[in-house]
């Protein structure tokens, strides 16, 4: 953070920073004081070109969300006219992430219990089946594959038959099947479903780490899967 203003002379102040940007998103928070002149703020790349530029009137207040190309850039706040001790401050700040973990419904079917009648009037035995784990009762559901939307059209008449470009008389360039090579503008399959089938493990695509298998007046056992 930084700022600038009255410091005994009626004037002109400026106060700037150099920071050091990455890939992050960066909050920028700008305030200009009651009194005095306006205030400014600049940003400069290692160019020394501006890329942004904010103007306030008094008593107000903006902020800024950039994702700048990493670099080096200069940060100038301005006071027109420093009066009374109110000027203009600076406030930067990374933004980062936070992962959060939360149960959600999917499509599938999974067991929850199984009832065995003795048929004799002894009790039923009961087997349930749990599926979720940690202090926060998290399903540990795992998703094998991810949905695939896009996909480059493909054709085995273009892979068998049209292995030389008729222009360039390059070769190779149909080996997959696509019309185009890499890299050019391609033409894509779409889908609201996934377009191939997804990855799966005994015909679900969802699979679980860690499933409790309980049973009435005889405990419970835990099994634990890999699902990496």
């Amino acid at each position: 953070s930084i700022s600038v203003g009255y410091d005994g002379g009626q004037t002109t102040k400026t106060a700037s920073v150099v920071v050091a940007i990455d890939y992050h998103q960066y909050a920028f928070d700008v305030s200009n004081g009651n009194y005095g002149g306006a205030g400014h703020f600049n940003v400069y790349d290692s160019n020394n070109a501006i890329v942004d530029q904010v103007n306030l009137n008094n008593n107000q207040s903006v902020e800024l969300i950039r994702n700048y190309t990493p670099g080096n850039y200069k940060f100038e706040i301005i006071k027109d006219n420093a009066y009374g001790g109110s000027g203009v401050s600076l406030s930067i700040y990374q933004l980062a992430g936070s992962a959060t973990s939360t149960n959600t419904m999917v499509g599938g079917l999974r067991i929850k219990t199984i009832t065995q009648s003795s048929g004799n009037g002894s009790p039923d035995m009961v087997t349930s089946y749990n599926y979720n784990d940690g202090p926060s009762n998290l399903s540990t559901g795992v998703l094998f594959g991810k949905p695939t939307v896009a996909q480059v059209l493909r054709n085995d008449i273009d892979k068998n038959y049209y292995s030389v470009d008729p222009n360039t008389h390059q070769t190779g360039i149909y080996d997959n099947g696509c019309p185009v090579a890499p890299g050019s503008t391609l033409s894509y399959l779409t889908s609201a479903g996934s377009v191939r089938a997804m990855s799966s493990s005994q015909g679900s695509h969802i699979g679980y780490k860690k499933v409790t298998v309980a049973q009435t007046g005889r405990g419970y056992s835990v099994s634990m899967f890999n699902t990496d």
